[in-house]
């Protein structure tokens, strides 16, 4: 259903594009071409393009390792184009692959605000457990909003 390779930088700005759209700018605070720029060339962090069947980019992951060595990787962002068609969960599934398999890392965790019902929902249909909420720990145009910290063990 959909093909992951590392992003290069020329395709950029199709993330920043996928990122500014209203449907996704509501649930992630987007990053500037530099900082784009910054994660691919960075080798704590991972930046892969998403693209569908037909090779037209349907979205992007950004993955980063944490700073200790406790085998632990954090699902920092995903950001889809096209809702609705499965690739958000087709790339749920290639991360945690990417973790477990081809990595062997112990631990993949993430936040999501606590607004983003589908994806929660995704997640927790993925096998991803709620650690807990910071609540209203991040402060936007529309007021205070909480963050759900979730994750996933390996074999569990």
């Amino acid at each position: 259903m959909i093909e992951v390779i590392e992003t290069k930088p020329q395709d950029i700005h199709k993330n920043l594009k996928l990122e500014n759209d209203p449907e996704n700018r509501q649930f992630i605070f987007p990053y500037s071409h530099e900082r784009h720029l910054q994660v691919i060339e960075n080798r704590h962090e991972f930046h892969f393009s998403i693209f569908d069947r037909s090779g037209v980019l349907v979205g992007f992951i950004v993955l980063a390792l944490t700073e200790r060595e406790d085998e632990s990787l954090e699902f920092r962002r995903i950001v889809i184009g096209d809702k609705g068609k499965g690739y958000g969960r087709a790339a749920v599934r290639w991360v945690k692959a990417f973790c477990f398999k081809q990595n062997n890392y112990h631990r993949l965790w993430l936040d999501v605000f606590s607004e983003n019902h589908r994806a929660f929902q995704l997640y927790k249909s993925e096998g991803f457990e709620q650690e807990g909420i910071i609540r209203e720990c991040i402060k936007t145009e529309d007021g205070w909003k909480s963050l759900i910290l979730m994750s996933i063990i390996k074999g569990k």
